[in-house]
This record gives C-alpha cells, sequence and structure tokens, in this order.
C-alpha cells in the first residue's frame, strides 16, 4: 500500500489497452504512467493485493500458468513447483479466484515452461503457447490477448518462440528485462517490465521507477 500511494504521486496508472497504444507511438504521452503486471497468478494476489489495487482503481494484468489454474495434475503440478522454485510451496489462484479479483488476464504457458528449451518440440510448444490461450479464453469467456514468456530473459526464449506466440494470436509479448521503452520503438513482443517486490525499501523502487 505504501509503494502504492508513493508510485501514484510519481505518474498514472494505466490499463493494457492505454499502455499499449502508448507504446506503438499511437498515443502521445504527456507525463509518467505506470502498467502493472503480476506473473504466476499466485492466491496471495487476491489475499493481499486486490483489496489494496480495487480501492485504489488500479488496473492490472495477471499472467497465469493456465494448467494451474483448471486443477493442474501431479505432473504439471511438479513441473510447476520445479520450474518455479519457491521456497515454500504456494497456491495459485483458480479460474473463480481470478475472475474474483477483477484482473486482466493474460498467458504464462501452461505450466512454467522454459520456451527455448522446448521449442524443437513443436507439439509442446504449441500446448504451452496456442493451448494457454484458448484454455485461459475458454474459462473466463474473454480473449487473452497478452504473454509473458516464463522466467522473462531473453536466453529463455527463441525465435522459434516467438514465431509460436505471434501465430497463436497473441497482441504483445512482456519480458522480465529491464530497458526503457520508446513509444513507437519498443517491440511489442519484447515488452520490458521493471520487477519489484513488495518488501523492498521505497527509495529502491523508485530509483527503477524514475
Amino acid at each position: 500500500a505504501r509503494q502504492i500511494t508513493m508510485l501514484r504521486g510519481l505518474g498514472q496508472f494505466v490499463s493494457t489497452a492505454d499502455a499499449m497504444e502508448m507504446i506503438s507511438g499511437a498515443t502521445p504521452i504527456d507525463g509518467n504512467y505506470f502498467h502493472l503486471s503480476f506473473d504466476d497468478g499466485l492466491e496471495c494476489l487476491l489475499r493481499n493485493a486486490a483489496p489494496i489495487l480495487d480501492a485504489a482503481n488500479i488496473p492490472v494484468l495477471v499472467f497465469v500458468n493456465s494448467a494451474l489454474a483448471s486443477g493442474a495434475t501431479a505432473s504439471e503440478r511438479l513441473q510447476w513447483e520445479q520450474a518455479t522454485n519457491y521456497a515454500t510451496p504456494l497456491r495459485v489462484m483458480s479460474w473463480a479466484q481470478l475472475i474474483a479479483t477483477g484482473f486482466e488476464v493474460g498467458a504464462h504457458t501452461r505450466t512454467h515452461r522454459r520456451l527455448s528449451d522446448i521449442s524443437g518440440d513443436t507439439v509442446l510448444l504449441q500446448s504451452e503457447v496456442a493451448a494457454c490461450k484458448a484454455e485461459i479464453a475458454a474459462a473466463l469467456g474473454t480473449s487473452c490477448d497478452y504473454f509473458a514468456w516464463p522466467f522473462g530473459r531473453y536466453r529463455d526464449i527463441d525465435e522459434r518462440s516467438f514465431r509460436a506466440i505471434r501465430s497463436a494470436g497473441y497482441k504483445a509479448c512482456f519480458s522480465a528485462v529491464r530497458e526503457p521503452i520508446v513509444p513507437g520503438c519498443t517491440n511489442l513482443f519484447k515488452i520490458p517490465r521493471h520487477h519489484f517486490e513488495p518488501q523492498w525499501p521505497l527509495n529502491h523502487l523508485r530509483y527503477f521507477l524514475t
């Protein structure tokens, strides 16, 4: 809550649609703007973050692993746990819980796969990228237009993966790489993001976001 208060003093939070317009250069930028997104769809977002963000009227995009939201098989859950490597087991939101947050939902693969590791397997790649989009759309009754690749670094994705993402019909793709956004120049399929954690000191967060 302190972070959100500080950030609202620095700029305005915008929706994904507005952010895309700004990044593409279609909308002139006359101030400082933030777009907030989360990865993995953890249940703690519903419990801890959603009430704060809802009260502040801040739009949010959360990237989810569709197999986990659907109630993963034991092997899918194991794949996710090994990939995410959280210090303790964490629960992810179900579709009903995702709807309850009011957040926009994007794709983060079905089971949190590193795409550069699986891009040689066309069937698996399609399952993680295209099937993820289809499962989200079917479960929520809305389009799934945005993708964030797991782990988020350039070494975690390759050209075959980018082609699969574009072919699946996503409008844009988010990284976890800290880079400036240059309207009209930033690649919509390599959008930078500045990662931060709730426990960080405010001056630390201010450094990255100014």
